[in-house]
């Protein structure tokens, strides 16, 4: 026979474990567009001494993808990108982004040799996704680094989307 208060325990533990607090799903990350884009302003520029030209900017979206290609000439005032959509978040729900641009060796004016920098924001979804456009312009002559170029970004800490670019000397 089975005890009265092993039953009522048996039938309470379910209705306890509906009433847990709601683990937040793994946030799924889609890379939606890449390649060549037109920066379209106006950009709010960051300082940054990780960054290659010691700066990162941001903008308020309007950048147009221009061509769906991987190559890349290498040209002052080149940009290339790309666009991805985060998703499997709760509205409301912040999400850390870390965007990385790794590149061949670059020496800046200084003397200093990098090859990759980073751009993490704590970002919050008002709609249950979030896309965003990130891009590299080569604004600067130290800047053209002819080689393979990747841009990826991690989410919460798990690299989520990678896409890689070939930088060529223009023809």
């Amino acid at each position: 026979m089975t005890s009265p208060l092993l039953l009522v325990a048996s039938l309470l533990a379910p209705a306890m474990l509906s009433c847990a607090p709601r683990q937040d799903a793994m946030p799924i990350v889609r890379l939606v567009e890449y390649g060549v884009i037109r920066p379209v302003g106006p950009f709010v520029q960051r300082s940054d001494p990780t960054a290659a030209a010691g700066f990162t900017s941001h903008g308020t979206g309007n950048s147009v993808f221009e061509q769906r290609t991987t190559e890349i000439p290498a040209a002052l005032g080149a940009a290339f990108g790309i666009r991805y959509r985060i998703e499997n978040i709760r509205e409301g729900q912040a999400v850390l982004v870390e965007e990385i641009v790794h590149y061949p060796p670059m020496t800046r004016p200084n003397g200093t040799v990098v090859t990759e920098e980073r751009t993490k924001d704590l970002v919050t979804s008002e709609t249950g996704y979030i896309d965003q456009k990130f891009f590299y312009r080569l604004g600067q002559p130290y800047e053209i680094v002819a080689g393979e170029w990747t841009l990826s970004v991690s989410v919460n800490g798990v690299r989520a989307i990678e896409q890689r670019f070939s930088l060529r000397a223009p023809k």
